[in-house]
Order: structure tokens, then sequence, then C-alpha cells
């Protein structure tokens, strides 16, 4: 591709909106959580990733059973919470993964 992408009208409006909605609401955020992508990648998921880490926030990576973590996901990730999604319909299993999230906070963002 020869032309810059940033010259694109298209790409010029999605940028936009990412900086003027994603942005705001992840810096205000006491962290990051992403259910572990699955086959192609998530253009969302990567993107919210990639802003998570260049504005420093924890990353909590929910990973159920039908999900593989990669080597790379794993080493950003400050938590990983393993999750059954038949157990998420439960109320023990929605107390499980908060506590897991509460637990996080504690450790990784105890400001919050």
């Amino acid at each position: 591709m020869n032309e810059d992408l940033r010259n694109d009208p298209v790409f010029r409006e999605w940028a936009k909106a990412v900086q003027e909605d994603v942005v705001p609401k992840l810096r205000n955020s006491v962290l990051t959580m992403t259910i572990a992508p699955d086959g192609e990648p998530d253009i969302k998921i990567a993107v919210e990733l990639g802003l998570s880490i260049l504005l420093d926030k924890p990353i909590l990576v929910v990973l159920g059973r039908d999900r593989t973590l990669s080597r790379k996901l794993a080493q950003v990730a400050d938590a990983v919470v393993d999750v059954d999604w038949d157990e998420l319909d439960t109320s023990a299993g929605q107390a499980r993964l908060v506590a897991a999230i509460d637990e996080t906070v504690a450790r990784v963002a105890p400001e919050a």
C-alpha cells in the first residue's frame, strides 16, 4: 500500500471517534478487563489493549475454557481469571468473578 492510511477519510473518522470516545473512557477507568480473544484478531480488542498498555492501565483477562491465552497477552496481563461460562449464569459464579476483579484492583490499582 503506497497511500498513507492517515489520509483515508474513513480511517480519519474512525481514529477521531477512538480518540474522543475510547481514550477518555480508558483514562478514567481503574483497569481494562477483556475476554481473551479467540480466532481471528478482533480490532476493537487490539486497539483497547494497545491503548491500555500505552496508558499504563492494569489489564485483567477473562479466560474461558474455550479460549487460549497467547504468550504475549499473558505477558502484559496483570491478572488472568479462568471462568466457566455456564457458571457465570449462577450467583456463585458471578460472585467468584467479582471477587477476582476486586482482588485484582486491590493488588494492581490500590489507589482506586
